[in-house]
């Protein structure tokens, strides 16, 4: 993936595309730039994943159009989420949001109350946030936008298992893993790691299978290649 988003960025920047028609009315480098740092954050590349991050949203901002901005805000919510910024996450939902509302980009949005609901739970404004998120899992499921549900539910699993509601929290764990299976597997090692801390809570935890939720994490770390995610999951597994 980092090799062919690479390579993609450096044909577009060398070629002389005036006359090109592309497949999609989006910027190209806008596309190729709002998953390149999700990559280089998984693969250990943390600071190179940061420059690209930056350089997403300047190219967003330099084209001019409302859409693109929209688009790579959604995605540096990702980033930021990979990175548990949540206050700087929040920052990019309620841009996203606000764009879209100006716009009528009605599927942004969906993605921003979504995201905008995760990021106001993971800063300790539980119900508000699960508010939000319900609504915004919702018209996500109703308009069939069903790339990244992984990734959502299982960050609202994480505000519930903060809030106590464990039962709920390893029902979202769950359905989380099974959806990221399909799509989205860059989140998978998390989501792991986040059923065995759920695990870990219950009242007379599970010891096998916490293990076991923990070496799955690293297990697909590894068949990633994901090295951020391969550390967590090694030092998840340490002894206490």
């Amino acid at each position: 993936s980092r090799e062919n988003l690479e390579g993609s960025i450096e044909l577009y920047k060398n070629t002389d595309t005036s006359g090109l028609q592309f497949f999609s009315p989006t910027d190209p480098l806008v596309e190729c730039l709002t998953t390149l740092p999700l990559v280089l954050y998984a693969l250990g590349e943390t600071e190179l994943a940061e420059q690209r991050a930056k350089e997403l949203l300047d190219q967003a901002r330099a084209i001019k159009r409302p859409f693109e901005l929209a688009q790579a805000q959604a995605f540096r919510w990702v980033y930021e989420t990979f990175r548990e910024d949540h206050e700087a996450a929040l920052a990019c939902a309620e841009e996203t949001l606000a764009i879209c509302e100006a716009n009528g980009y009605l599927n942004y949005r969906t993605v921003a109350v979504i995201s905008r609901g995760v990021s106001i739970g993971r800063l300790g404004q539980t119900e508000a946030g699960l508010a939000l998120y319900q609504s915004g899992l919702k018209e996500m499921t109703r308009m069939g936008i069903l790339r990244a549900l992984g990734l959502f539910i299982g960050e609202a699993a994480v505000v519930l298992h903060a809030v106590g509601r464990d039962d709920e929290a390893l029902a979202a764990i769950d359905d989380a893993i099974e959806r990221a299976g399909r799509s989205f597997k860059i989140v998978l090692p998390r989501l792991h790691l986040r059923r065995a801390d759920i695990l870990a809570a219950l009242p007379n935890p599970d010891r096998v299978a916490v293990r076991k939720a923990r070496d799955a994490a690293l297990s697909e770390a590894k068949r990633q290649g994901a090295l951020t995610f391969q550390r967590e999951a090694a030092a998840a597994l340490k002894p206490a």
